[in-house]
């Protein structure tokens, strides 16, 4: 989406999850923005890459990159070296992968899974208050040889 201003040409763009140089990019942008998903994060920091090389080498003179849902690296905190080769790259990290964005990918599947996942960490939760409690009743087989 390009948005012009009086005096400037904002690019946005989200979601490429790694067919970042199928898009087009107007040469003509002064601010680049990718709103997250740019790559399917395997956790490696390599997939990143490509990405980068190809987002530092766009004409723009300010180029901002705001992680997604499938950045994970980010919000494991896993991604310092990651954000070192963005800003050698000339790309300013933003780190702020926000809730709407989570909820504006969710699908009937991923609301499944993410209430199943809260089910489960709740009962987890309190499974782990309740003290373990130890069983006194000993078992004997009667068919013992004799």
């Amino acid at each position: 989406m390009l948005i012009k201003t009086s005096n400037k040409a904002i690019f946005a763009f989200s979601d490429t999850h790694g067919n970042h140089r199928h898009l087009q990019v107007p040469e003509n942008a002064d601010i680049v923005i990718c709103a997250g998903d740019a790559v399917e994060d395997d956790l490696k920091g390599v997939e990143y890459d490509d990405f980068i090389s190809w987002f530092g080498a766009l004409p723009a003179k300010w180029k901002l990159f705001v992680p997604g849902n499938h950045e994970l690296s980010f919000d494991l905190n896993q991604a310092n070296d990651i954000i070192r080769k963005f800003e050698a790259a000339g790309i300013t990290v933003l780190q702020a992968v926000s809730y709407t964005h989570l909820r504006a990918h969710e699908t009937v599947l991923d609301l499944v899974c993410r209430l199943l996942l809260e089910k489960k960490n709740k009962y987890k939760t309190k499974k782990q208050k309740t003290p373990t409690s130890l069983n006194t009743t000993e078992h004997h087989s009667t068919n013992h040889p004799s």
